[in-house]
């Protein structure tokens, strides 16, 4: 298979690093334009930049699919933490 296929578990993971990135970004700010969020949103970026132009990373292809899995997994957790704690919509 090729090295810059384009279904690969490195993209794929940095995809989710970056929308983990975004919704954080999005969550914490509540939408509003405050320089910490950009700052997220500019990482994110950056990351979706580097996971879709670079080849499959060796390592992290030979991971087996329970790493992956609950990486994700770790994500969502991630994401939902600070929707829970929100208390009648005011930001953290």
């Amino acid at each position: 298979m090729s090295s810059i296929a384009t279904d690969s578990r490195t993209r794929a993971m940095g995809m989710a690093l970056t929308a983990l990135l975004v919704g954080y970004a999005i969550a914490t700010s509540t939408g509003i334009y405050r320089p910490d969020a950009l700052g997220g949103l500019l990482l994110a970026v950056a990351i979706c930049i580097v996971a879709v132009g670079t080849p499959r990373v060796r390592v992290v292809e030979s991971l087996p699919s329970y790493v992956t899995d609950r990486a994700l997994a770790i994500g969502i957790v991630l994401q939902l933490v600070p929707i829970f704690i929100r208390y009648e919509g005011y930001p953290l």
